[in-house]
């Protein structure tokens, strides 16, 4: 047997090689990995860098896995990352941030705190751990947090922790103490861009506004040369304005931007104060008032550690509100609907208005996901204390394979009363609920084939509503999954390949599959049904200059002849109601078919949605009486109703039923935006006093009119506002002007 020798120099060498391996080459490479699947990989990368966390402990670069880590789990970009919400609902969202996420982020911040003093990551680490204690509503250690920092002889800690004293002053109402503290970092040469900005806040917010001016242009001349990026950027500060944005409010307010009314009020989330709420109050005179996602043109306020605010020294106007919650704070809750989306704010009045946040409610059955064998799928829920009635929506998504993205919710009955629904999936499948369009103009296949279509999952939730129709909670949270929400999933045995091709938004090639489905078997309800909808609706929509909106595909005189066929052979209204429901109307003829096939429906089949449906059909044909007729079986159906429109109370003002038009006003309580209910009832109870046989009156009806028969072109909206600017009578003139701004005549 040959021996192998080797000698002691190579041995050593090789142990040397791998230890080299071992100790540089791998746990570089391993960082190296993770960095670079991070921009297209994030989970992957975390795994790499626990792997390296745990393998090395005693790595070169472990306080850098650590940070890489703790941000991947909490990108910096979210920290402040806000949920705004204005009187109606949500205008945007944000990241979904658990609590595990946090807490995980916190523990690896506070080792690098503990083990790394020396790392160019300290300071990051403790820049973000604050971020994280401020926006989780973890005060007490922040201010801890904050301690440290000030006795620390880093001059990045002693910045960081100078700024983050001052917005907990702030928060907590003591202008002063913020003050001190911004001029003390000041006089320590620490001149930095947020330290002056903070300095602004606290001027303004204690409402010295020649010293807020002055230290915001500091704030812009620093920023315009500080290129070295010496400390972390605060990104508490992202959403509260930028220097222009702040200077600009300033030079208002020195402008005459000023008087005696105000605005205050209280956050909650569970009961419970919510500090650090952003407040945005917009003057209507500042553009759009649904433009709630820039806040730079919006008066800011900030909820201190009572969840309250106030906003002093406001002119009369009229405004909209809003509040902006940190992506942390919202957590497993609801956002309670108030009526005071829009307002009119009087001369010397202080409004008081609040928000808040509820714990959701609870689905009893089904659970999980369910496949209903017989067609129909029983729903149960929690009784809610205080709850009028409740609905169930569904969600329809636009991307039908990954079941992602955008999507639609719809109801696709009436008010519930008891805690109990049984579903009918086929009569659900026959209405036409939730368009969206494409951008080549295709709807989406569930407006033409249903919701409930063969190999669908379709998710659900419920809503509680009080008398008035304020939401008082769901059981859909804020930020739940859409993928882990109760739904119902229906089997793919029974998709025929017409269905397929509208699945695969190919429309036209559907129409003539359907067709050919009826030539084998002309009693084919379901081909019917799905192409009495196409021809209805249209098979796409397209935009052409000079000509507007065009609809591709529509036959109305096939739609017909196919719903005639349909009631024939089965009987049943609910699939004249369905494809009435889904009858695209464009022309007067359309609204005259549309309304003979209603009437043949009998009244007690009819119900809110289809006497709302008839009101506008009848609005449009002119036909006013036959709408006022539709507008009350609404109205005596349901004093609080779920109807969301102006009309009947624009038709109660035209045939000057004025008690009326207020009974309608107070219904919509909550549902108006653009209106403030109290001011418009004040002007309608102030239409009795008018001169009736005036030119001025005769013209406002000329207006109503406008708005009643829908004629929302560019030529009609410009008479419009002729006639809104004629006006001399206060009272008729700030009427047309709510109505007008509630149907968008003055936006071009």
């Amino acid at each position: 047997m040959k021996k192998i020798r080797i000698r002691v120099k190579h041995l050593l060498a090789i142990i040397a090689g791998i230890l080299v391996t071992v100790i540089f080459i791998v746990p570089n490479a391993l960082m190296t990995f993770a960095e670079t699947i991070g921009d297209r990989d994030m989970e992957a990368s975390k795994v790499f860098y626990k792997r390296y966390i745990n393998l090395f402990p005693y790595g070169s670069r472990k306080d850098e896995a650590l940070y890489n880590l703790a941000s991947s789990l909490i990108p910096s970009e979210s920290f402040d990352s806000r949920f705004r919400f204005y009187a109606g609902g949500m205008s945007s969202g944000g990241p979904v941030i658990t609590d595990d996420m946090v807490q995980n982020a916190v523990n690896y911040y506070n080792q690098i705190l503990k083990e790394y003093k020396n790392s160019k990551f300290y300071s990051l680490a403790y820049n973000n751990l604050l971020d994280l204690y401020m926006m989780s509503g973890r005060y007490k250690e922040a201010k801890e947090l904050i301690l440290q920092g000030s006795k620390s002889q880093n001059k990045e800690l002693s910045i960081i922790s100078s700024e983050y004293s001052m917005i907990y002053n702030i928060i907590d109402k003591k202008y002063n103490e913020a003050i001190n503290t911004g001029m003390e970092s000041i006089e320590r040469g620490e001149n930095d861009p947020d330290i002056h900005m903070l300095l602004g806040n606290a001027y303004l917010y204690d409402g010295n506004t020649g010293e807020a001016l002055k230290y915001y242009k500091k704030a812009q001349d620093l920023a315009k040369w500080e290129k070295d990026n010496s400390h972390t950027e605060l990104s508490m500060l992202s959403h509260t304005g930028s220097y222009f944005d702040k200077i600009d409010i300033i030079n208002k307010i020195n402008g005459g931007y000023s008087g005696s009314s105000s605005i205050e009020g209280k956050v909650t989330i569970n009961g419970s104060p919510a500090p650090y709420v952003y407040v945005y109050l917009k003057d209507e005179k500042d553009g759009r008032l649904n433009a709630m996602g820039d806040e730079g043109s919006c008066i800011n306020a900030v909820t201190d550690f009572e969840g309250r605010y106030i906003i002093p020294g406001l002119p009369e106007g009229n405004y909209t509100l809003g509040i902006g919650v940190s992506a942390f704070n919202i957590g497993n809750t609801v956002f309670q609907t108030t009526s005071e989306g829009y307002f009119h704010l009087k001369e010397g009045e202080n409004k008081k208005i609040d928000f808040s946040f509820a714990k959701p409610m609870n689905v009893i059955k089904p659970e999980g996901t369910i496949s209903p064998a017989d067609g129909k799928v029983e729903i149960e829920w929690e009784r809610v204390g205080g709850a009028a009635y409740y609905h169930v929506y569904l969600i329809q998504f636009e991307d039908l394979e990954k079941r992602e993205g955008s999507y639609a919710a719809f109801s696709p009955g009436d008010k519930i009363k008891d805690t109990k629904y049984v579903m009918d999936i086929n009569k659900v499948n026959m209405g036409t609920y939730g368009f969206m369009m494409d951008d080549d103009g295709i709807l989406n296949p569930q407006a033409y084939i249903g919701s409930f279509y063969p190999g669908s999952l379709v998710p659900f939730y419920i809503n509680a509503y009080d008398s008035r129709g304020k939401l008082i909670t769901s059981s859909k949270t804020i930020k739940l999954n859409l993928k882990d929400m109760t739904a119902i999933s229906i089997s793919e045995n029974s998709l025929t390949e017409s269905d397929r091709l509208i699945l695969e938004r190919k429309p036209e090639e559907a129409i003539e599959s359907y067709e050919m489905d009826l030539e084998k078997n002309p009693d084919d309800t379901h081909a019917m049904m799905v192409l009495s909808k196409l021809y209805s609706i249209g098979t796409r929509r397209k935009y052409i200059n000079g000509q507007g909106e065009i609809t591709e595909g529509r036959n109305i005189d096939r739609a017909t002849e196919l719903i005639d066929r349909l009631y024939d052979i089965t009987g049943d209204v609910y699939y004249l109601k369905a494809s009435l429901s889904g009858h695209f109307t464009e022309t007067p003829e359309d609204y005259k078919r549309a309304v003979e096939g209603y009437e043949k429906i009998p009244s007690y089949y009819l119900e809110t949605d289809d006497y709302g449906k008839m009101a506008q059909m009848y609005l449009a044909l002119r036909d006013y009486k036959k709408a006022e007729e539709c507008f009350d079986r609404i109205y005596d159906a349901y004093k609080d109703t779920n109807y969301f429109d102006l009309a009947p109370v624009v038709l109660s003002i035209y045939f000057e039923d004025y008690d009326k038009s207020i009974e309608f006003l107070d219904m919509l309580d909550l549902r108006l935006y653009k209106i403030d209910n109290g001011y418009m009832r004040q002007g309608i109870l102030a239409l009795k006093y008018e001169n009736k046989d005036s030119e001025e009156y005769k013209r406002f009806k000329e207006a109503l009119d406008i708005i009643l028969s829908s004629k929302a072109d560019k030529e009609y909206k410009n008479h419009y506002k002729d006639i809104y600017e004629y006006m001399d009578s206060p009272v008729l003139k700030d009427l047309l002007r709510q109505i007008g701004s509630y149907y968008y005549i003055f936006e071009d």
